[in-house]
């Protein structure tokens, strides 16, 4: 297919769509290199790829571990002026998840705000994947917090991670309050996190 396509450059000019999809094949393959060479045979025919194309690139980068080209893919999207998506918002936090730099996924949050995007519940909850996993467990109590003063409906993902974060920091009084909450909410705590919390309280002996 990718042959096929090389040949059409010297006979007519491939549109957006074109292009979306053969970067679209790169990326299922796991061709990252080769997705961003058809990313720059876009912009040499002075086509602007869109936010969505990005967005593929960067779920590769991500699939296959290379979180340094994710990043550069997403700088190229600003250098290009392509307005990013909450979906991009939520890929970048996870790049910086995997390298596990909490003060940068942090900053996007302010990022969406001057873009007018409103984070939602899985953006917070992929922030707090993040604390989780840095062992901040302050930064995931302030999320938490503005979470609930924004409004925002808990689901039972995000209640996972609560009880399963505050479980691996040691916090298993925390853990608990938050088990009561998805109760309350009515959010079903899935059986590892929830076997994983019972062994913790009575480690702790906590009645």
């Amino acid at each position: 297919a990718i042959s096929l396509f090389d040949e059409m450059f010297l006979t007519i000019k491939p549109d957006l769509i074109t292009f979306s999809t053969i970067i679209k094949g790169c990326c299922r393959a796991g061709n990252m290199k080769l997705g961003n060479k058809y990313l720059d045979k876009m912009l040499e025919l002075n086509l602007k790829p869109d936010e969505a194309i990005f967005n593929l690139l960067m779920d590769a980068c991500l699939a296959n571990n290379s979180c340094d080209l994710a990043l550069e893919i997403f700088g190229r999207m600003k250098e290009l002026s392509v307005k990013p998506s909450a979906k991009t918002f939520g890929l970048l936090i996870k790049t910086y998840g995997f390298m596990k730099k909490l003060p940068q996924a942090l900053a996007v949050l302010p990022l969406m705000a001057k873009l007018n995007i409103p984070a939602s519940i899985f953006i917070y909850t992929s922030l707090l994947q993040v604390c989780f996993n840095t062992r901040k467990i302050d930064k995931a109590l302030f999320l938490y917090e503005k979470m609930t003063q924004d409004g925002l409906k808990l689901d039972s993902v995000c209640y996972n991670k609560l009880v399963a974060g505050s479980t691996k920091c040691g916090r298993i009084e925390l853990a608990f309050s938050f088990y009561e909450k998805s109760l309350v909410d009515r959010q079903e705590i899935d059986s590892a996190v929830k076997d994983k919390l019972i062994q913790e309280i009575k480690k702790c002996n906590i009645e």
